[in-house]
């Protein structure tokens, strides 16, 4: 008896992998399904740039532009990343290299939410929120996702299953494939500060050099990155007296977070 399917692809994780490799599928013609555990694009802060390799993939979608409108402006074009010391001493600096296509900066969330609008031109093309892929069931002929569900449990069958579901990922885990390598021993955060840098001599992108506070902060998307150890008991005004802000001087109530 042959299988009943419900897609072509079923796809795990609405993040910006999953959902570019959906976006790519809807447009072949081909039937395809995200499932998704969250309720909607997670809005915490996450990647923001993007390599040459996925500049490239975000062009082959059709999605680069919009992306590009999104998050940067004229200046982002041309910026250049530089490595200070905690005086605001430079260090090193590198000029923007010249490839194929322009640079993409733009928040992970925000891509996310750029393709979901691409892919309601596919009425083929869906993602399902609050569905938690437990296990996966096969065949010869199909693959199954169990999801749980708000409504219960829930099986989507396709002919084929990408797992795009991030580094603690479920599919990979219920497949038996390994994630070798090492842990860092210090944990990073990502945050948005929004604050105004550039008044204050930082330019789009820099490395704070420090032992314990190191930061890459990213000034024209109002982007930080701390680590772990600077955070664990901050608060705003805490936060902006620690040395690792050259901005010290302006009131809290500034800045918002």
């Amino acid at each position: 008896m042959s299988p009943t399917f419900d897609t072509d692809v079923v796809i795990v994780g609405a993040g910006p992998v999953g959902l570019v490799i959906a976006l790519n599928i809807a447009r072949a013609g081909i039937k395809v399904t995200v499932l998704e555990q969250h309720p909607e694009v997670i809005q915490s802060p996450r990647a923001m740039a993007y390599g040459p390799a996925a500049v490239v993939e975000l062009e082959r979608a059709g999605i680069a532009a919009d992306c590009r409108a999104t998050g940067m402006d004229e200046s982002d074009f041309h910026a250049s990343l530089r490595w200070i010391q905690v005086d605001g001493t430079e260090v090193a600096r590198i000029d923007r290299l010249v490839s194929k296509y322009p640079p993409v900066l733009c928040g992970q969330h925000k891509v996310a939410e750029i393709i979901l609008r691409h892919m309601e031109k596919y009425p083929h093309a869906k993602v399902l929120w609050n569905h938690n892929v437990q296990a996966i069931e096969q065949d010869e002929e199909s693959v199954t996702a169990v999801c749980q569900t708000p409504e219960g449990t829930k099986k989507i069958t396709g002919k084929y299953l990408v797992g795009s579901d991030g580094a603690r990922s479920t599919v990979r885990k219920l497949i038996g494939c390994t994630f070798d390598g090492f842990t860092y021993d210090k944990m990073v955060v990502a945050t948005n500060v929004y604050y105004p840098f550039k008044e204050h001599g930082w330019t789009q992108a820099q490395f704070l050099i420090h032992p314990e506070h190191f930061a890459l902060v990213r000034s024209s998307s109002l982007r930080l990155i701390v680590d772990w150890q600077m955070c664990s008991r901050w608060t705003v005004p805490l936060f902006l007296r620690r040395r690792c802000i050259l901005v010290l001087r302006r009131s809290p109530r500034q800045t918002r977070l």
